[in-house]
């Protein structure tokens, strides 16, 4: 009897063991049968694709392009994210073949046309990059990318107007992202729009940028737009805020003096130069405060440094000129004062100039133009993009290709576009 009990004891035993194993057998079937039927789903396989175009997840790039191989019908699908693997890699042109192979399914169209227009752009071709991302948004209107680029490429042809347009559209895409606003206050900023220029500066600063070197650089050109709307106290208030720069300092000495302290204009002006002794700005400010002071020989030491640096620059040899006419020194005051017309002229030529590359956001002769304009003035980094946008619109344009290499090597510093293509860091 015990024996027996023993054996049926046993038996129950190995059945429970048994049926365990076969559960476990069971769960892990079902586990790799789900695992492999939703991995071998194609549009689940695209859509995880889509996540990783976005993030330019290369490894699930890559895992999904395998998937897709086994499904023909996803043929746009896989080089679409094959493509992406290209720009990724920096082979533009064999990712721009890919990218044209999907562009008519809808599928794929809109996001391989914004991708193409990236590659556009980053080539220099903005001018077909336009047409292409134009396209993109029209099929997708809420694409964010696709507003960045397509800032990008009218900006970089000289289009102020419609680089506006198409920040003001991503700004409201991404309403919690400072870098739009900012790339708007540079661009209305540089065309004189100060108000519209200070809106967009402290939509940025509400928007709380957490990089300082970044918010710094915020509060100086909000600073100097202030000072441009002769609203000097918010002007003050704001480079408070500000680290002890020689620039800011500078636009301490502009408010000041509108204000009509100047004895504070004067400290500020000194400071500056304490930092930085060829302080343009300082030294404009310092030989300002003299010629109003009757201190017409310190005036004019003033501005003759800052002519010997900045020889186009129209104030400081106006004043000059005047600086001479007190001293007695009429021969020297006439030369400077033709030559400070010519610089103004020049300056007027400029904006005019920039006026009708607005206007005709497609005409590579008016941006040449601009760039020998701006040699002429000796704002060699200015003309360097104006002939780029030339070549923007007008691959071939030998007349800019031959200015680009008679200008001085670009500095290490400078970027194409930093301020816009700051947004995709």
């Amino acid at each position: 009897m015990i024996l027996a009990g023993t054996l049926h004891a046993g038996t129950w035993t190995y059945r429970i063991l048994g049926a365990v194993a076969l559960l476990t057998c069971v769960i892990v079937f079902a586990w790799h049968w789900s695992s492999r039927t939703s991995t071998a789903d194609p549009e689940a396989s695209f859509q995880r694709g889509l996540t990783a175009v976005e993030s330019r997840d290369v490894i699930a790039l890559h895992r999904e392009i395998q998937i897709l191989k086994r499904f023909p019908l996803y043929l746009h699908q896989m080089q679409l994210l094959r493509g992406t693997v290209l720009l990724d890699g920096g082979d533009y042109e064999a990712a721009l073949v890919e990218l044209a192979a999907c562009s008519h399914d809808p599928a794929t169209q809109a996001i391989s046309l914004r991708l193409a227009g990236e590659i556009l752009c980053r080539t220099e071709r903005q001018g077909d990059a336009i047409a292409v991302l134009e396209r993109s948004v029209k099929l997708k209107p809420d694409s964010a990318e696709a507003y960045r680029w397509l800032a990008i490429a009218y900006y970089d042809t000289g289009g102020s107007t419609q680089a506006v347009a198409a920040l003001k559209k991503l700004a409201k895409l991404v309403p919690n992202d400072y870098r739009p606003h900012r790339m708007l206050g540079m661009i209305q900023k540089d065309r004189s729009r100060f108000a519209e220029a200070v809106q967009e500066y402290r939509a940025c600063l509400r928007l709380k940028p957490a990089d300082q070197v970044v918010r710094a650089a915020i509060l100086h050109e909000l600073s100097d737009c202030l000072t441009q709307l002769n609203e000097y106290d918010d002007a003050l208030r704001y480079l408070d805020e500000a680290p002890e720069t020689a620039d800011n300092l500078a636009l301490q000495a502009h408010s000041y003096f509108g204000k009509g302290n100047r004895s504070a204009a004067r400290n500020a002006a000194e400071r500056a130069l304490e930092l930085a002794p060829d302080h343009i700005e300082a030294r404009g400010w310092l030989g300002t405060l003299d010629l109003e002071a009757g201190n017409f020989r310190s005036a004019a030491t003033q501005f003759e440094r800052v002519v010997a640096k900045y020889p186009t620059e129209y104030a400081p040899r106006f004043k000059l000129s005047q600086a001479y006419q007190r001293l007695g020194k009429k021969s020297e005051a006439e030369k400077h004062l033709g030559l400070a017309k010519k610089y103004q002229a020049l300056g007027q030529k400029f904006t005019e100039l920039h006026d009708q590359a607005n206007q005709n956001p497609t005409d590579p002769a008016t941006r040449f133009e601009l760039g020998e304009t701006a040699r002429e003035l000796d704002r060699i980094e200015l003309a360097r993009m104006w002939y780029r946008a030339a070549l923007a619109l007008e691959p071939g344009h030998a007349k800019a290709i031959q200015a680009l290499k008679q200008l001085p090597p670009e500095p290490t510093d400078q970027n194409l576009l930093r301020g816009i293509n700051s947004m995709h860091k």
